[in-house]
């Protein structure tokens, strides 16, 4: 999954640098797993998660990815 947080971490400054202001200080909230966030840094990814940009995208095949292989764990370990 480190490829998919450096990837996601270079899309979102390529946007950064562009017009997407709402980026700005959203790094670590990116990198984080879902269940780690704090509440209030819950509040800001489902303000960000509103934008249709790359970075958003990019952030949700990571959580989708990441979720898939919890669930194929799961499965070989009650195999």
């Amino acid at each position: 999954m480190a490829y998919m947080s450096k990837a996601i971490d270079e899309v979102r400054a390529k946007e950064t640098q562009g017009l997407e202001p709402v980026l700005t200080r959203s790094r670590w909230l990116l990198l984080k797993r879902p269940e780690n966030l704090t509440e209030k840094q819950g509040i800001k990814l489902a303000e960000l998660l509103k934008n249709n940009s790359r970075t958003v995208k990019s952030y949700l095949l990571k959580v989708e990815g990441f979720n898939n292989k919890a669930k194929l764990t799961t499965k070989k370990a009650h195999s």
